[in-house]
């Protein structure tokens, strides 16, 4: 079975056609996902930043609260040590009742 001249023509127009925009296509695709793929590398660089402050504020956050550097701040601002201390037992108290 042979085929017309016109449409071996309109055969090959089509095809080339089709092989163009599926090359443009396949560029755009690969301009996309360039795109994406740097700004997923953005983000990561961003969460490894995030991550980094954390336990920047997590260590400052524990020594601030250690009981050593509150004794510290307390001495600073004129508390004295106590050296002798007095313990109060409930043991031997009691409500009187009238």
């Amino acid at each position: 079975m042979y085929l017309k001249r016109e449409t071996k023509k309109f055969y090959f127009k089509f095809t080339a056609a089709l092989y163009l925009l599926l090359i443009i296509l396949n560029i755009y695709s690969n301009i996309a996902l360039t795109v994406s793929s740097d700004k997923f590398k953005n983000l990561e660089a961003k969460i490894s930043t995030l991550n980094d402050e954390v336990t920047d504020l997590n260590f400052r956050l524990s020594k601030a609260s250690s009981l050593s550097e509150i004794e510290n701040r307390a001495q600073k601002l004129g508390f004295v040590k106590i050296l002798d201390s007095v313990i109060v037992s409930t043991d031997k108290l009691a409500l009187k009742n009238d």
